[in-house]
Formats: C-alpha cells, structure tokens, sequence
C-alpha cells in the first residue's frame, strides 16, 4: 500500500513538474507574442519611413536623369556659343576693315573731287589765255585785216611767230590736260562703281553680324535659364540626399529604441530555450544548455574590411557615424546568422532603397545586416547558428544597394542592451 501511494505520488509530481514546464513556456510564448505585436507596430512606423524612403528613391534617380541631360544640354550650349563668339570676332575684324577701307574711298572719292575741280579750273585758264593771245595776235580777224595787224604791229614777226608757238604749245598742253581729266574722270567712275558695292557688301556684313549677335544673344538668355534649372535641381537634389540622410538615421534610431523597449526578449528567449531543454534533460545545467553566446562569422572576411567601427572617414564621406563594419563581398554572397535568434525586422523588395534585417540574439544581442540583396527570412521567424538568412547587396542601383553605398558589400552592426558594439569585439 505505502509503495503504491509512493509510485503514485512519484508519477504526480513528474507530470506535475512537467505541467508546470508546459505551462511556463506557454506563459512566455504569450509574453514573446505580445513583444512581437509590439515590434510589428514598430516596424509599421518603419515602413512608413521606408516608403518615404522609397519616394525619395524615386525622386532622386528622376533628379539625376535630369541633371544628366542638363549637363549634356549645357555642353552642347558651350560649344555653339564659342563657336558663335568666335565668328562674330572674325566679321567684328572684318567690319573694322571695311570701315577703314570706307572711309579710304571717300578720301579718295574726295581727292578726285578736287583734282576735277583743279583740272576744269586750268582747262577755264588754258581756254581764257588762249582766246587772250589769239585776238592780240589777229587770229580771229579776216585775211586782210590780218595782214595789216602784221605790218603795223610794233612788236617783229619773228615775235609774233613765238607767240603762235606758244600757243600751238599752250594748245598741246590743253589737249594733254583733257585728256588726263577724261581718264580720271573715268577712274572716279570706276572707284565710283567699287565704292558703292563696297559699301553695299559692308551693309550686308553688318546685318549678318546682328543676326549673329541676335543668335548669341538668344544661346546666352538659354544658358542662363538652363544654368538657372540646374541649380534648382542641385539644390532639390541636395534636400532629397538630406531627407534621405535623415530618414535613414531616423530608421537607426528607431531601431535602437526598439531594442531598448524589447530588452527582456533575450531574457525570456533564454529562459524559453532553457525550460525546453529542461525539459528534455530535467538535470541539465545551464552551462550544459548552451546558454553562453558563441558567434561565428556571417560571410567570409578574405577581401578584409573595408570600413572599421566608427571609421572617420566614413563620417566625413557621408555625414553619419559608421556604427558598424563593412565587408566587401561578391554580390549574392550567403549570409549566416552568426548565432542563434529571432528575426525582430525585415526591410526588403524589389526597390533599390535600403534593405536590412535584424536578428535578437540571447543575453542582449542584436544583429543588423545592411545593403542586403535578398531576405530569406521572414518577421517572427526562429533562426538557427550557420542558418542563411539573407543573400549580401550593396552594389550601386542594385536591389536593396540603398543610395549611401559605393560597392558591393555587407554592413554588420552589433549591439548589446541598446548600445552600439564594435562586430570585431565580438566576432571570433
């Protein structure tokens, strides 16, 4: 009788205890749950910034586009107002030329002028003394009346016959003198006829200049109207780079802020893996349970690393502190879950924003994996030491690259209780 009370007694508190394990798991899988909904309304307030996010995204790529061709209009815009400075120098040249060569034909024209004048003055005085001499001499008389002029001039004949020579020499010199004003006459004509089309060509020059200095005049206003859009669009562009800026770090900091809410996961995850294991074995100790962390490596390190913890010149680059590591990757590299964990977030798709995933690890750690490719978990999931969990990015205008990444690599932070860890101090 008392060995059947015994072994009945034995058998309740067995089942009991393990009731009371049952019941203790349930406790905190409703505990985990609750955190989980927490999280999940967490992570709705993160999509929303990641939406923004996506926004930008869309906005900045349409921005440079733009800018590109900005660039390429104002280039080509350059090119034709060299070209149009350069031939308005040449008719500038061009039109000082025909201007002194204007104003050299007019002095000629001028010139010519007075050489006419000159000439139909000494034309009137040969014309004036020659009548002169010839009615001194009788020329113009009749025959008699010629003769007798002979006999009862004073002067000798031999005086008369040098003035008729004078005058058959003064006549020569006349004819010379008409004939040397009929052919300047002539070349004022010609010079005349040069001067005229001279002068038409210089009119038209001139005009050719100012449609050329309209033209200029047009490519100048269109520059400065597209120098004008281009630094709106680098000024918008600028805003965009800082709201982007903004809302990433605002995702950092609300990733922080959940982990300092959600401190106790750890704890309870601990606790949790801990019954189940007591569970299986009733006198296994902690130490036996593996409750310690023992992190492994997430990708290969072969290529080094390429920016450390808080690097400076990273902060200089971007503006931002780099509270993580980077390692540069082939893209599509499998990343493992360097221990064991819950997925707390998910940031992914098919945009080229940024993408990443947080695992909560036992005793206060976190993990965030950024610039990622591809996710291979989900919210809420359970992962295990060496599981992949997501494929490595970072590969400018590639899935989940984001717009602060240069190569393809990935960015690994660590934390511990809300605070930042160097990954090198806890990774083997």
């Amino acid at each position: 009788m008392n060995k059947l009370f015994i072994f009945l007694l034995t058998l309740c508190l067995v089942f009991g205890g393990y009731t009371a394990v049952a019941s203790d798991e349930s406790k905190l899988n409703k505990q985990i749950n609750s955190i989980n909904s927490e999280i999940n309304s967490a992570n709705a307030q993160i999509n929303y910034f990641n939406s923004q996010l996506d926004e930008l995204g869309r906005d900045l790529d349409h921005v440079h586009e733009e800018l590109e061709s900005l660039n390429h209009t104002l280039g080509s815009l350059y090119s034709e107002i060299q070209t149009s400075e350069s031939k308005l120098g040449i008719y500038q040249n061009q039109q000082e030329l025909l201007v002194q060569k204007q104003e050299q034909l007019r002095e000629l024209i001028a010139s010519l002028k007075i050489q006419k004048d000159k000439l139909a003055s000494e034309l009137s005085q040969l014309l004036v003394q020659f009548y002169l001499e010839a009615e001194a001499s009788g020329v113009f008389d009749n025959q008699d009346l010629r003769f007798l002029k002979l006999v009862l001039n004073e002067r000798t004949a031999t005086e008369i016959l040098e003035d008729l020579d004078k005058l058959s020499h003064l006549e020569n010199i006349l004819l010379a003198s008409i004939e040397k004003l009929e052919n300047n006459l002539a070349d004022l004509n010609q010079k005349d006829v040069e001067l005229k089309s001279s002068l038409q060509a210089n009119l038209d020059l001139q005009n050719t200049i100012l449609n050329e200095q309209r033209q200029l005049a047009g490519f100048v206003e269109a520059q400065n109207n597209l120098v004008a859009i281009q630094k709106t669009k680098q000024t918008t562009l600028a805003d965009l780079v800082a709201r982007s800026k903004a809302q990433q770090q605002e995702s950092m900091n609300l990733l922080k802020n959940l982990s300092t809410k959600k401190v106790d996961i750890e704890d309870k995850l601990t606790k949790l893996r801990l019954a189940r294991k007591q569970k299986d074995k009733p006198n296994a100790s902690s130490k036996e349970v593996n409750l310690d962390t023992n992190f492994i490596w997430p990708v290969p390190t072969a290529r080094g690393i390429s920016a450390f913890f808080r690097d400076p010149e990273y902060f200089s680059l971007f503006g931002i502190p780099h509270n993580a590591i980077d390692i540069p990757l082939p893209m599509q590299t499998p990343i493992k879950a360097p221990e064991d964990g819950v997925v707390i977030k998910v940031r992914g798709g098919s945009g080229l924003d940024y993408h990443y995933l947080i695992v909560e690890h036992p005793n206060g750690y976190r993990s965030l994996y950024g610039h990622v490719y591809r996710i291979l978990v989900s919210q809420g999931d359970v992962v295990s030491q060496g599981q992949v969990i997501a494929l490595s990015g970072g590969l400018p205008g590639t899935t989940g690259a984001g717009f602060l990444s240069t190569g393809a690599h990935l960015h690994l932070e660590f934390t511990r209780n809300g605070s930042y860890l160097n990954p090198l101090s806890v990774l083997p």
